[in-house]
């Protein structure tokens, strides 16, 4: 009678040999704890370093007031003058914030030609395109004279820089409304000459002025590097004005001292060009 030999021992060995067999592939596969963690945080650190170093996103600028309002009240030396009210629209048209006020009251070349008429700015995006942090800026010089026996001239500078942070909705949407803030600063000269004058034949007006606003307003993206942008404006300006004489005029006063507060609000219009992606 021929006795059969159990399976059990014969699968046992053939299962040991096989694991034993498998055993260095099993290892090279299976990195160890140790490394795992090492390559999860190599991964994250590339990720960071990919985020922190992405190149941000730069505008470009320009706006004017297309129809604003200004109230303007009288805050200068000796008994207060009326208000002015200004109302107004075009393209281009002067901002009522960086016109002049000359002598205690309106000088025509002052309210005409002493402000920056359109604003350039340049602004950076972060934030994951929600938050804009820029600046506007403007600057105008006009030389006028009068062709005739007393030479007259009349010398005109302007500037301002303006600060602002600008949060934007919906990032990455055709139509992107946005809220702002700004705070900053601007001024200008009034240069008036008369060479037949005695004694007096040059005086120089002063202004400066620190202003503050808020606002809103949507871009309207065309595509994605260039957006119109429309929207609305509301500021507040304290304007200081000081007069110098050639030769001075002894007794008067050369410092600055208040001249008027200028309350305003506008509807902007410009554009914007958008460098870089996101």
């Amino acid at each position: 009678m021929t006795r059969t030999r159990p399976l059990a021992p014969v699968a046992s060995a053939f299962l040991a040999s096989s694991l034993a067999l498998a055993a260095p592939h099993v290892a090279l596969a299976a990195p160890s704890p140790a490394k795992a963690s090492a390559s999860a945080s190599s991964s994250g650190a590339r990720k960071g370093l990919a985020f922190r170093g992405k190149t941000p996103r730069f505008r470009l600028h320009m706006d004017t007031d297309f129809f604003g309002f200004s109230n303007i009240n009288d805050e200068g030396p000796g008994p207060d003058g009326p208000d002015v009210n200004v109302v107004g629209f075009g393209f281009g048209r002067p901002n009522m914030n960086d016109s002049g006020y000359c002598n205690g009251g309106f000088f025509g070349g002052c309210l005409v030609s002493v402000r920056p008429v359109v604003g350039l700015g340049f602004g950076v995006l972060f934030a994951g395109g929600r938050a804009l942090v820029g600046g506007r800026f403007g600057f105008t010089v006009d030389g006028i004279t009068v062709d005739d026996d007393r030479a007259d001239s009349l010398t005109l500078v302007a500037g301002e820089f303006v600060p602002y942070f600008r949060w934007i909705f919906l990032p990455g949407k055709r139509i992107r409304p946005y809220v702002e803030a700004r705070a900053g600063l601007g001024g200008g000269a009034a240069i008036a000459k008369d060479a037949t004058a005695d004694p007096l034949d040059r005086r120089t007006t002063n202004l400066l002025y620190a202003t503050i606003g808020a606002g809103g307003g949507a871009h309207f993206f065309i595509v994605d590097a260039f957006s119109l942008d429309a929207g609305i404006n509301f500021d507040f300006t304290s304007l200081h004005m000081k007069v110098d004489n050639e030769p001075d005029i002894p007794g008067v006063d050369e410092e600055f001292d208040p001249a008027a507060n200028i309350f305003s609000v506008a509807i902007m219009l410009g554009w914007s060009v958008w460098f870089g992606r996101g």
